[in-house]
């Protein structure tokens, strides 16, 4: 029963770490299109950064990441942040 529950709950954060990974990819992708096409609904894209950013940074906890990198991303979410105030707010 043991064996069975510790099977279930490597799949389950195995499934949850490809999801944060394709979240992280696929929102900045998809921002930066936003952003880039300067549409009516461009301010969004901050929203889109910012969740990329919040999984990226699920990603590098417990890695053993530069720390330099790991200050980036925190840096990121802050200026999304000020973004989604200016702009969506």
């Amino acid at each position: 029963m043991v064996s069975l529950f510790v099977s279930i709950c490597y799949v389950i954060i195995s499934v949850m770490k490809i999801f944060f990974e394709q979240m992280s990819f696929w929102g900045a992708v998809l921002a930066s299109l936003l952003l880039a096409l300067n549409l009516p609904i461009s301010g969004w894209a901050y929203i889109l950064f910012l969740t990329s950013n919040v999984a990226t940074s699920y990603i590098l906890r417990g890695t053993n990441t530069p720390k330099v990198i790991v200050y980036q991303n925190y840096y990121f979410v802050l200026i999304n942040i000020i973004g989604i105030v200016r702009w969506l707010l």
